[in-house]
């Protein structure tokens, strides 16, 4: 089996967009990709560099409005490609409700794992609803 991925091309470094909080990530995720108007869950993985200037994104799980399947093999394989050096996950919350689920909590374990693991830096994973945003991190 070929897999093939399509690095997202119409974002490209020269939007030189750099991220310092999750005000910051909640208003990248409002400019490119608008989920608070979406029907079921979507996640995003942002790559930045050491810096958190944004390398590329892409979308890495979707699902119904209760959960997404991630996809973390997309998630490692994208920021291999894009020689990135942190990673950001962020995804939205149809229902309106901000608390993480227990698979929110053990997919960020499992990422966080992956990360060491391959020498990447989770920077963080954000609930998105409702114009709001909650870290898991924090």
């Amino acid at each position: 089996m070929v897999s093939k991925v399509k690095l997202i091309t119409e974002f490209s470094t020269k939007d030189n967009i750099t991220l310092h909080n999750t005000r910051d990530i909640l208003k990248f995720l409002h400019d490119f990709e608008n989920l608070d108007f979406l029907a079921e869950e979507h996640t995003f993985a942002i790559f930045t560099d050491t810096t958190n200037k944004i390398i590329n994104y892409c979308l890495v799980g979707k699902g119904n409005e209760k959960s997404s399947l991630l996809d973390l093999k997309t998630v490692f394989k994208v920021a291999l490609l894009s020689n990135a050096s942190r990673i950001i996950l962020a995804h939205n919350h149809p229902s309106g409700n901000l608390k993480p689920s227990k698979f929110d909590l053990k997919t960020t374990k499992y990422i966080k794992f992956g990360c060491k693991i391959l020498g990447f830096e989770l920077l963080d994973n954000v609930i998105v609803s409702n114009n709001n945003i909650i870290s898991l991190f924090k």
